[in-house]
Protein backbone atom coordinates (compact mmCIF):
# COMPACT_ATOMS: atom_id res chain seq x y z
CA UNK A 1 0.00 0.00 0.00
CA UNK A 2 1.05 3.36 -1.21
CA UNK A 3 1.83 6.33 1.93
CA UNK A 4 -0.19 9.04 1.35
CA UNK A 5 1.20 11.99 3.16
CA UNK A 6 -0.90 15.17 3.46
CA UNK A 7 0.98 18.84 3.91
CA UNK A 8 -1.42 22.26 4.86
CA UNK A 9 0.22 25.66 3.80
CA UNK A 10 -1.01 28.70 5.00
CA UNK A 11 -0.45 31.80 6.91
CA UNK A 12 0.24 33.36 10.50
CA UNK A 13 -0.64 36.56 11.92
CA UNK A 14 1.02 38.32 14.69
CA UNK A 15 -0.66 36.41 17.13
CA UNK A 16 0.54 32.96 15.58
CA UNK A 17 -3.38 32.30 14.68
CA UNK A 18 -2.50 29.69 11.66
CA UNK A 19 -4.71 30.08 8.77
CA UNK A 20 -5.03 27.17 6.17
CA UNK A 21 -5.35 28.41 2.56
CA UNK A 22 -4.13 25.06 0.94
CA UNK A 23 -3.68 21.73 1.15
CA UNK A 24 -1.59 18.95 -0.87
CA UNK A 25 -1.50 15.14 -1.06
CA UNK A 26 2.26 13.60 -2.11
CA UNK A 27 3.38 10.45 -2.41
CA UNK A 28 6.72 11.07 -1.63
CA UNK A 29 7.03 14.40 -0.57
CA UNK A 30 9.92 15.47 -3.12
CA UNK A 31 11.64 18.66 -3.79
CA UNK A 32 8.92 19.04 -6.99
CA UNK A 33 6.14 18.32 -5.01
CA UNK A 34 6.93 21.52 -3.18
CA UNK A 35 8.00 23.40 -5.75
CA UNK A 36 4.13 22.62 -7.03
CA UNK A 37 2.88 23.71 -4.20
CA UNK A 38 4.41 27.06 -3.58
CA UNK A 39 3.98 27.35 -7.45
CA UNK A 40 0.25 27.06 -6.82
CA UNK A 41 0.37 29.27 -4.12
CA UNK A 42 2.03 32.04 -6.04
CA UNK A 43 -0.63 32.09 -8.84
CA UNK A 44 -3.45 32.21 -6.74
CA UNK A 45 -2.30 34.74 -4.71
CA UNK A 46 -1.06 36.77 -7.94
CA UNK A 47 -5.13 36.15 -8.82
CA UNK A 48 -6.12 38.39 -6.42
CA UNK A 49 -3.21 40.85 -5.91
CA UNK A 50 -1.84 40.92 -9.68
CA UNK A 51 0.13 44.41 -8.35
CA UNK A 52 1.72 42.11 -5.63
CA UNK A 53 4.64 39.46 -6.32
CA UNK A 54 4.36 36.29 -3.59
CA UNK A 55 7.01 36.60 -1.29
CA UNK A 56 6.92 35.14 2.42
CA UNK A 57 9.57 36.55 4.31
CA UNK A 58 9.27 33.23 6.47
CA UNK A 59 8.67 29.51 6.01
CA UNK A 60 7.89 27.56 9.07
CA UNK A 61 8.17 23.84 8.25
CA UNK A 62 9.06 20.49 9.22
CA UNK A 63 12.60 20.71 8.37
CA UNK A 64 12.58 18.79 5.40
CA UNK A 65 14.70 18.85 2.84
CA UNK A 66 12.86 18.84 -0.32
CA UNK A 67 10.57 21.77 1.53
CA UNK A 68 13.94 23.87 1.94
CA UNK A 69 15.32 23.39 -1.74
CA UNK A 70 11.66 24.32 -3.09
CA UNK A 71 11.72 27.25 -1.48
CA UNK A 72 15.31 28.08 -2.63
CA UNK A 73 14.44 27.48 -6.21
CA UNK A 74 10.71 29.21 -5.64
CA UNK A 75 11.46 32.57 -3.29
CA UNK A 76 15.26 32.64 -3.95
CA UNK A 77 16.39 32.60 -0.83
CA UNK A 78 16.44 29.82 2.41
CA UNK A 79 14.35 31.25 5.37
CA UNK A 80 12.96 28.08 6.27
CA UNK A 81 12.07 27.85 10.21
CA UNK A 82 11.26 24.52 11.69
CA UNK A 83 7.92 23.52 13.63
CA UNK A 84 8.07 23.89 17.26
CA UNK A 85 5.50 21.17 17.32
CA UNK A 86 7.89 19.02 14.99
CA UNK A 87 10.67 19.81 17.38
CA UNK A 88 9.24 18.92 20.43
CA UNK A 89 7.43 16.28 18.86
CA UNK A 90 11.10 14.38 18.16
CA UNK A 91 12.04 15.62 21.76
CA UNK A 92 9.57 13.69 23.26
CA UNK A 93 10.19 10.86 20.82
CA UNK A 94 13.71 10.14 21.67
CA UNK A 95 13.44 11.02 25.68
CA UNK A 96 12.82 6.98 26.69
CA UNK A 97 17.04 7.35 25.52
CA UNK A 98 17.40 8.95 29.28
CA UNK A 99 16.33 6.21 31.83
CA UNK A 100 16.54 9.10 34.92
CA UNK A 101 12.82 10.55 34.54
CA UNK A 102 14.30 13.76 36.50
CA UNK A 103 16.78 14.64 34.04
CA UNK A 104 14.32 13.98 31.31
CA UNK A 105 12.19 16.60 32.57
CA UNK A 106 15.01 18.84 33.18
CA UNK A 107 16.20 19.12 29.71
CA UNK A 108 12.68 18.85 28.04
CA UNK A 109 11.87 22.26 30.32
CA UNK A 110 15.75 23.68 29.05
CA UNK A 111 14.43 22.67 24.75
CA UNK A 112 11.34 24.45 25.75
CA UNK A 113 13.10 27.65 27.11
CA UNK A 114 15.23 27.92 24.29
CA UNK A 115 12.48 27.92 21.89
CA UNK A 116 11.05 31.50 23.37
CA UNK A 117 14.01 32.90 22.71
CA UNK A 118 14.20 35.90 20.41
CA UNK A 119 17.87 34.45 18.30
Amino acid sequence: MERISPSACGYSDKDRQFFPNGLAVTTAETTEDFEFIFKSLKVAYHSEYPEEAYCPSVLVADGAEAITNAAICEFGIDFTRVCWAHVIRNVDDNMHRIRDKDLRKLIRADICKVQLTQT
